[in-house]
């Protein structure tokens, strides 16, 4: 087993696989990654203490980045007029990000 980044998969907290998935991407090993995207997962990936998974076996797990927008621009966009697509390219987030703020899930 290689040196790497320790992190527990199951916080004090979690009681879900929701609350897993909120923390992490979960990427399965079998689609035609790129070298250069497979160098990038190698080199992020967690160790985990399941044997499968820090061989290998079962997949990546990566950590999930933080949310792209602060407070303020989420104000701004539920103020600003137009459709959810238009918004979604003048503030180039997904049309998903602008419904979950929208719909106040953001």
């Amino acid at each position: 087993m290689e040196e790497g980044k320790v992190y527990s998969v199951v916080l004090k907290n979690d009681k879900t696989l929701k609350q897993f998935f909120e923390r992490f991407y979960v990427l399965p090993k079998d689609i035609k990654y790129s070298k250069e995207k497979r160098e990038f997962l190698e080199e992020n990936k967690f160790v985990l203490s399941g044997e499968d998974v820090i061989n290998g076996k079962n997949g990546y797990i990566v950590e999930r980045p933080g949310k792209k927008l602060t407070r303020d621009q989420v104000e701004i966009i539920k103020k600003d007029t137009g459709s959810q697509r238009a918004k979604a390219k003048k503030y180039n987030v997904s049309v998903g990000t602008i419904n979950k703020i929208m719909n106040n899930k953001y």
